[in-house]
């Protein structure tokens, strides 16, 4: 090593800068967790859960300061790259529609709270809530949060709701839609309605 890079300093004096840096880098890597360690793969998925459960943003991994409180409370984890958790969600969040699927499954009644919105940047967005009574408590659940692609025509509107509420088989449970008074929105509502009167 020493005839190929001879500004290294194989035997660095005991308290030099690059004994300093030797002792640093050894201290962090035995100190950080494995990738297979038990407290890594927990943490990891605590993580994943976070993004997928709040619907937070995945460049909130991004964030300094919030790396910095996951290094404080634990500094042998490190937090996973934004990539390999945006490779982590996809089962997540099929695991919890499975869960919200059967949880619905038992429902006789809920009621949906449908809004749409755009982003600062123009990207329109479709949210629909349901609300549901189980064991006498009242209960919510994210059923969609996604893009919502084309013109917000009543149609269009119509489709996307109709495709959540098929997905978990809750068409024929739906008491109440709540949304705003939007010309739009109202228009989906009266085509929805005029749709079971037809079926």
């Amino acid at each position: 090593m020493k005839r190929h890079h001879p500004e290294v300093d194989i035997n660095p004096e005991p308290g030099s800068p690059s004994d300093q840096s030797i002792m640093k880098f050894i201290s962090v890597t035995s100190d950080t967790w494995s990738f297979k360690d038990p407290g890594r793969i927990d943490l990891t998925k605590s993580a994943v859960n976070f993004n997928a459960c709040s619907l937070q943003s995945l460049s909130r991994v991004d964030d300094p300061n919030f790396r910095t409180l996951l290094h404080k409370a634990q500094p042998a984890y490190i937090l996973p790259s934004r990539k390999h958790l945006t490779r982590l969600l996809p089962e997540r969040t099929t695991q919890l529609h499975a869960n919200n699927l059967t949880c619905l499954n038992a429902v006789d009644a809920i009621c949906l709270t449908l809004d749409l919105w755009s982003s600062r940047d123009m990207r329109s967005y479709v949210g629909i809530t349901g609300h549901f009574i189980e064991d006498f408590k009242l209960k919510s659940v994210m059923l969609a949060c996604r893009r919502f692609k084309g013109p917000h025509t009543a149609e269009n509107i119509l489709l996307n709701y109709q495709q959540v509420t098929c997905s978990f088989n809750i068409e024929r449970k739906i008491t109440t839609i709540i949304t705003d008074d939007a010309v739009n929105m109202i228009k989906a509502l009266q085509l929805f309605l005029d749709l079971k009167k037809i079926t």
